[in-house]
């Protein structure tokens, strides 16, 4: 034991000066404090709601703390949007989509008054694929690339409630789910289409060049359509997260 071992006084460390936190605010972006990319702007009207439903001509910023719920009804359908999800109320009782989602095809469907009859249609057509093992919603950034590479406007497959909305038409089969059907480069997904709608969309593909096609590899399984096309080729294949849940 060394001597003196017990005699040893405690010598007291500095007191610690309070570091002043570099990071921002969740709440505050780094554009926001550069006034020469977002400068300050003064808006005539500062209600929140005047906003969203009439935006003004030069963007601004406002943040508003507290969540506000937001009545979205349209065409006899009771909505209402609260954080980024939308509420609808419908005959076979409540449903919820992104808010994104409703305010494009409040938009885009027919008519406010076929509204009702199109949605149901399309959650009963979503609610078979979601049981079909064989049906896959690709990623958009996926099919993004794709639109780029043949400057596509159209895209083929899917519901109006999963169909990717970074295209000016999205039809299925013989039906449009929004745009117009309209002759020019196409992105479809064929597992996306049933084998009818794959039998209504093949005569175009054999006159037609200006198209890429998205399809699960591997064996087909029994009571799927392969797909079989003279002058066809196969770009790649690939295998990792193209899909989305």
């Amino acid at each position: 034991m060394k001597e003196g071992w017990g005699d040893q006084t405690c010598i007291e460390p500095p007191p610690t000066t309070k570091r002043i936190s570099t990071k921002e605010r969740f709440s505050t972006f780094h554009i926001a404090r550069n006034p020469l990319k977002l400068p300050e702007l003064e808006l005539a009207n500062e209600d929140y709601m005047s906003m969203i439903s009439s935006p003004p001509e030069k963007g601004a910023v406002r943040i508003y703390m507290d969540p506000v719920s937001i009545d979205t009804s349209y065409g006899g359908i009771t909505a209402d949007t609260f954080q980024g999800v939308a509420t609808l109320i419908t005959p076979t009782g409540p449903f919820k989509m992104e808010g994104a989602r409703w305010h494009l095809l409040s938009q885009v469907f027919s008519s406010s008054e076929g509204i009702k009859v199109e949605i149901q249609r399309e959650r009963l057509i979503q609610g078979k694929m979601d049981k079909d093992p064989t049906c896959r919603s690709f990623s958009w950034k996926v099919l993004r690339q794709a639109k780029i590479a043949i400057k596509a406007t159209t895209y083929v497959g899917d519901t109006a409630l999963t169909a990717p909305p970074f295209f000016d038409n999205a039809v299925r089969g013989d039906e449009t789910l929004w745009g117009t059907r309209t002759r020019g480069p196409r992105v479809i997904n064929w597992t996306g289409l049933s084998h009818e709608d794959r039998e209504a969309i093949l005569p175009s593909l054999r006159l037609t060049n200006d198209w890429i096609l998205f399809a699960s590899a591997g064996k087909t399984k029994p009571g799927t359509t392969p797909f079989l096309l003279e002058g066809s080729k196969k770009a790649m294949t690939t295998r990792g997260k193209a899909f989305r849940k």
